[in-house]
C-alpha cells in the first residue's frame, strides 16, 4: 500500500513538474494592421464602403494603437489584453473590445458589431449598388433606419429627424419632423435624382437601389441614410 502511495506521490510530482515547464498559452497575434470589413447592427449586414466608411486600426508591437478614418485626424490608441480579448482604448474610454474569431478581429459594442481582416476589404462583397434598377423598382414607401455621420453610425433612436418616403414613378414625397416635400426625378444608370425644395432650398437627391433590397439616399453634402421598405 505505502510502494502504491509512493508511485502516485511520485507521478503527481513528475506531472507538476512537466507542467511548470510547458510554456505559457500565448495570445493570438494582434501586431499589423487590420482593415474594417462588415458591420452588423440589428441583424443588417452591411458593406462599410457603400456607407461612407473607411476605417483602419494599426496594433503595434509596443501596446500603442492608431485609429484612422477617412476625412478624420487619426486617433493614437493603446491596446491591452484582457483574459481571451483585446481592447483599445482612446484615452480612459474602450473604442473597441476585440475577440479573435477565425482570421478576423471582432468587436461587439453595444450591438454594433464591427469585423476587420488582415486584407483589404473588397468594396463590393455585399449589399453594392443595384446598376440596372429601373424607374419602377423605386416605388414604394420607405422609412428611415440609419444614416452615417463623420463616420458614427446613427440608429433609429438616434436619428434627429424621421424620414419617412413615398416614391411613385419617379415622383418623390419626403416626411420629416418639419415638413413634407415633394420632388420631381428620373432614373439615369440606376440612379433616381430627384429636384425640388426641401427645408426651403431648391435641392438634388439622389436615391440608389442596394442588392439586399435596401434604399440609400445621399443628402446635404453626401450624408448617406439608409431605408427599408415599409411593411
Amino acid at each position: 500500500m505505502k510502494k502504491f502511495l509512493v508511485l502516485i506521490t511520485v507521478a503527481t510530482l513528475t506531472l507538476c513538474a512537466l507542467c511548470a515547464s510547458a510554456p505559457a498559452i500565448e495570445m493570438p497575434d494582434f501586431i499589423g494592421t487590420w482593415y474594417l470589413h462588415i458591420i452588423e447592427y440589428d441583424g443588417a449586414q452591411m458593406n462599410p464602403a457603400e456607407m461612407g466608411m473607411d476605417l483602419t486600426i494599426m496594433l503595434n508591437v509596443d501596446e500603442t494603437a492608431t485609429i484612422m478614418s477617412f476625412g478624420e485626424r487619426n486617433k493614437q490608441a493603446a491596446w491591452v489584453i484582457e483574459g481571451d480579448t483585446l481592447a483599445v482604448y482612446v484615452g480612459d474610454e474602450a473604442q473597441f473590445v476585440f475577440t479573435l474569431v477565425g482570421k478576423a478581429l471582432v468587436s461587439d459594442m453595444d450591438g454594433e458589431i464591427m469585423t476587420f481582416r488582415r486584407e483589404k476589404p473588397d468594396e463590393t462583397i455585399f449589399a453594392s449598388a443595384k446598376t440596372n434598377a429601373s424607374l419602377e423598382d423605386f416605388n414604394g414607401s420607405w422609412i428611415a433606419y440609419l444614416a452615417v455621420f463623420e463616420g458614427e453610425m446613427l440608429p433609429p433612436e438616434e436619428l434627429l429627424f424621421d424620414f419617412q418616403l413615398t416614391i411613385s414613378n419617379g415622383q418623390v414625397v419626403m416626411v420629416d419632423d418639419i415638413e413634407e416635400a415633394l420632388l420631381q426625378g428620373s432614373v439615369i444608370k440606376g440612379v433616381l435624382t430627384a429636384s425640388g425644395e426641401f427645408n426651403g432650398e431648391v435641392t438634388d437627391i439622389q436615391f440608389t437601389l442596394l442588392t439586399n433590397g435596401n434604399l440609400r439616399m445621399l443628402l446635404w453634402g453626401g450624408i448617406p441614410i439608409y431605408f427599408q421598405k415599409a411593411d
